[in-house]
């Protein structure tokens, strides 16, 4: 009788011969053996995978956070751009200047008063009652009402604003006040 060599299919280097035998009493009429168990995964996987996923929720967690900044900053800008456009227009109202007697322009950053001390106009108490609440110096104020027909038009800057204004006896006074800043 001759006999052949075997050869054992997939032998793997961690392959004991207790494991072998098994392969080989499988070839026979006994009962199958159960495979060997998978080797654990090697440590470098898991510690690849650990960090992966650190860094996947580092990254999701700075992203939240900047979405978070980014809807506080929108918020305050908004916030900030509605004082700016009622910023005049509180002025006005508290004053008890009617929006016909003014002209807010150049996306609210300009207002203007025409026909001031005439009768389809404001009162200059009105319109001192504003320059103070924006809060121009009392020294416009006095400007403006010392300002003759011969003296053209006259400008005064301060705070982020300037002022420009003229005065005529049939039309009254016209001031134009706006924000430079």
């Amino acid at each position: 009788m001759i006999i052949a060599p075997m050869i054992i299919p997939s032998m793997r280097n961690d392959t004991t011969a207790a494991d072998s035998c098994r392969y080989l009493g499988s070839m026979t009429s006994e009962a199958p053996v159960q495979e060997p168990p998978t080797p654990p995964a090697k440590p470098g996987k898991n510690k690849a995978l650990i960090i992966t996923v650190a860094i996947i929720g580092t990254l999701a967690i700075i992203a939240a956070i900047t979405l978070v900044i980014i809807g506080v900053l929108n918020d305050q800008h908004d916030r900030a751009e509605s004082d700016r456009r009622q910023f005049f227009l509180s002025a006005r109202s508290a004053c008890d200047i009617a929006p016909s007697d003014t002209e807010v322009i150049d996306d609210y950053n300009t207002i203007v008063f025409e026909r001031v001390t005439k009768y389809d106009g404001a009162t200059s108490e009105q319109v001192f009652c504003f320059l103070n609440d924006i809060g121009a110096p009392e020294s416009l104020a006095t400007k403006i009402e010392n300002t003759r027909s011969l003296d053209g038009t006259r400008d005064q800057t301060w705070n982020g604003f300037r002022a420009e204004w003229t005065y005529h006896p049939d039309d009254g006074l016209y001031l134009l006040v706006e924000r430079t800043q």
